[in-house]
């Protein structure tokens, strides 16, 4: 697999070219979701600036795209796993944003909480959570002593 390649799906499913100057927000993403990509694949960011090919876009920059990733939108997320799915990618897909943001233990508890009745979540929000903040709290004074 070639990163030119992974430009070319990219800036078919965008519609634009993704390395062109441009700082738009959707430009921006796309760049996020190919540098992303690009190190899931195990390339490097200054092979990433190679493949890009525009002195303009210098191996920091591909650092700060990869590392800022958990800011896409849900569309950028959608490429990114449509891509995996067409390269055979052995990555986990991000199925929702807040997996991006939080990880995937809070999709595992809002899991848990999407399966019980109206009346357990009511009891479970009004009884259970503010207790839980409140040994949080006290967990936290006792750690400042």
């Amino acid at each position: 697999m070639r990163l030119s390649e992974l430009t070319y799906i990219l800036e078919t499913m965008y519609d634009f070219k993704i390395w062109e100057r441009g700082r738009k927000r959707d430009v921006i993403y796309a760049r996020k979701v190919w540098c992303q990509l690009a190190h899931k694949m195990g390339f490097g960011p200054t092979a990433m600036m190679r493949a890009v090919n525009n002195n303009a876009f210098k191996h920091d920059i591909m650092l700060h795209h990869k590392k800022t990733f958990s800011v896409v939108n849900t569309i950028d997320l959608h490429h990114y796993n449509a891509c995996i799915d067409y390269f055979n990618l052995p990555v986990n897909k991000i199925n929702s944003i807040n997996e991006l943001i939080y990880g995937a233990e809070l999709t595992e508890v809002i899991k848990d909480l999407s399966e019980l009745s109206r009346k357990d979540l009511k009891y479970f929000r009004e009884d259970w959570i503010p207790k839980f903040k409140k040994k949080l709290e006290m967990e936290e004074k006792l750690n400042k002593m």
